[in-house]
């Protein structure tokens, strides 16, 4: 027998509507944030039996799969219904086992996060890998990743997988000569070559992969960053990386340290990336970012970033390094006469133009801005406080007005 309370809610419009549309309301609610794709699955299937029903017969509800450090037996149990309740849904998996009282200058074998506890995650949560359309892995320390880049050598093809992000969240790993654990043999992804159809989105930071056997082709975004010697890609594997994805529209190469013991493999063709719109050039030493960029060819560009990141990770006693190699570099572009034969290099294109951390030489940047002809906005951070207060004071940037400044920021707008 029904209660006052359960026939009034039932007497509401909602209780009402047919279990299509509820499914579709759901999904609205569900699907607005990570969060609520977490837990109001379960929120939802706890209101009434109806609404239990309906959400457990909605595969499409469950299909992110979190797994987060520390471990919990509900939160396993969680992530352990969610893939049998999505039944053959594609789903997004998210492994963030971090630490958040961590210390980093601790050893890295004082880690809570343990290979063992990786290997026991995967073993329940490996055979769904045909499923992935998402997969993010997060890590501290070297082992846990490495561990999982080792399962990985099982599942060679994956069919449904979109977009990958692995990461080894510690920026410092790509500081020159830092202690690095990394061995030198490195893994190759989903045991090299792997069937990826319709992957199109990749970020790696600091992840220890053969770089000559990934199977990626054809992304639309790459982002690779914080990679020591010992796990940067050589030149002739970022050439080929990015040959293979000619529809390349957004790049990140941050912190790559190309081995420099292969010079033979520096000197190539242009690598032609005619459907780039977004460019981020982030370096330790300003010769590899140059390196890097003297390697590309990049006409439709129309936001680029460039970035000296130590300023960034170094904020106490750091001193700035003097980077106008790099402005140099892309004004020598910029002024090369025309030749159809040889494409031009230079972003002509560029509307937003960040610049941050960098050490700026006045006479070269003032030669570079009239350069870029259709250029909408400038953002300076972190830069000399002389050049922002001088900019503040419209010296040298026409055409532009200063739509916000700080002590060592200011962003121009055209006007």
């Amino acid at each position: 027998m029904s209660t006052p309370q359960q026939s009034a809610w039932q007497d509401t419009e909602i209780y009402s509507l047919p279990d299509h549309l509820l499914t579709e309301i759901f999904s609205v609610l569900i699907f607005s944030s990570d969060e609520s794709r977490l837990h109001a699955p379960d929120i939802l299937s706890h209101v009434s039996s109806r609404w239990r029903a309906v959400v457990l017969n909605a595969s499409t509800l469950w299909t992110f799969i979190v797994v987060t450090f520390p471990f919990s037996a509900g939160q396993i149990a969680r992530a352990k219904a969610g893939l049998t309740r999505s039944n053959d849904q594609p789903i997004d998996v998210h492994i963030d086992v971090r630490d958040p009282d961590w210390a980093w200058e601790s050893d890295e074998d004082q880690h809570q996060m343990n290979p063992v506890s990786m290997v026991e995650i995967m073993q329940w949560l490996g055979p769904s890998h045909p499923r992935w359309r998402s997969l993010t892995v997060l890590t501290d320390t070297w082992a846990p990743m490495h561990t999982f880049l080792a399962y990985s050598t099982m599942f060679s093809s994956l069919p449904k997988l979109e977009r990958l992000s692995l990461s080894r969240c510690n920026s410092f790993t790509g500081l020159p000569d830092a202690p690095d654990p990394v061995p030198s043999d490195s893994v190759e992804l989903f045991g090299g070559n792997a069937y990826l159809p319709q992957l199109r989105h990749v970020t790696l930071a600091a992840v220890h992969i053969n770089y000559s056997c990934t199977g990626f082709e054809g992304l639309i975004s790459l982002d690779l960053r914080h990679q020591q010697h010992s796990v940067s890609p050589t030149m002739r594997q970022l050439r080929q990386l990015l040959h293979d994805s000619p529809g390349l529209q957004s790049l990140s190469l941050v912190a790559l340290n190309p081995p420099s013991d292969e010079p033979d493999q520096d000197d190539g063709p242009a690598i032609s990336l005619p459907h780039l719109k977004d460019f981020t050039l982030g370096w330790w030493f300003v010769e590899d970012a140059v390196k890097l960029l003297e390697a590309l060819q990049l006409p439709v560009v129309d936001n680029l970033v460039l970035e000296d990141i130590a300023p960034t990770l170094l904020r106490h006693g750091h001193i700035a390094r003097d980077s106008t190699l790099i402005l140099e570099t892309l004004v020598k572009m910029g002024n090369r006469p025309y030749d159809p034969a040889f494409p031009s290099s230079f972003p002509s294109h560029l509307r937003r133009l960040t610049i941050s951390g960098v050490l700026l030489d006045p006479p070269a940047f003032y030669r570079l801005m009239p350069l870029f002809v259709n250029l909408e906005e400038l953002e300076l951070r972190s830069v000399q406080p002389d050049l922002v207060q001088a900019i503040g004071r419209g010296e040298g940037i026409a055409g532009m007005e200063v739509a916000d400044s700080s002590a060592a920021s200011v962003t121009l707008r055209s006007c």
